[in-house]
């Protein structure tokens, strides 16, 4: 808990010195960020993560320590709010108009209450049915910021019978 808080507030701080632009994007081998955000998942969870690949794309344009950050926390509460021991999907795939990244996470969990979708990414926000399990609302608040720093979009889909999908596309090919 205390590695996650510090890790999201060194992202914050990341995203003020950038300016709010992914200026200091790269080139960033896509299997190998997800290999180190697997990694980064507490080893008795990562059995639970179904990786699947709809993308043959190898490299992408991003900040890489921001987005595995991003990556980490939408798959950590996915594991923390859906039931235990059910799956949880890491889908990566891509759009060609636009050409965008696309990363969803999905689980089976209780989906997000109507009281918490107007304010589920500020700052402080968190599940009401969880709201004894640690964590500061840091999460969702960086990973929209991540995600509006690379000009993108993130959204959360009901997963039909229940769940969630989150869903980030990060364009790519933007000028500078």
């Amino acid at each position: 808990q205390v590695i996650g808080t510090l890790d999201n507030t060194l992202a914050a701080g990341t995203i003020l010195a950038v300016g709010g632009k992914a200026s200091s994007s790269s080139d960033t081998d896509l299997p190998t960020l997800i290999r180190l955000v697997m990694h980064d998942i507490a080893a008795d969870q990562r059995p639970r993560i179904i990786e699947q690949w709809d993308t043959n794309t190898r490299t992408v344009q991003l900040h890489p320590a921001l987005m595995r950050l991003t990556i980490r926390n939408l798959l950590n509460n996915a594991l923390a709010y859906a039931p235990e021991g059910t799956q949880v999907t890491l889908r990566i795939s891509e759009s060609d108009d636009p050409l965008a990244l696309i990363i969803e996470v999905l689980d089976n969990g209780p989906g997000i209450s109507e009281e918490l979708r107007p304010r589920l990414f500020e700052k402080g926000s968190r599940g009401s049915e969880n709201r004894n399990r640690a964590g500061a609302g840091l999460g969702l608040f960086i990973v929209r910021s991540v995600v509006q720093l690379h000009q993108g979009t993130v959204e959360a889909l009901p997963n039909e019978p229940q769940g969630t999908i989150m869903r980030l596309v990060i364009p790519q090919g933007l000028a500078d």
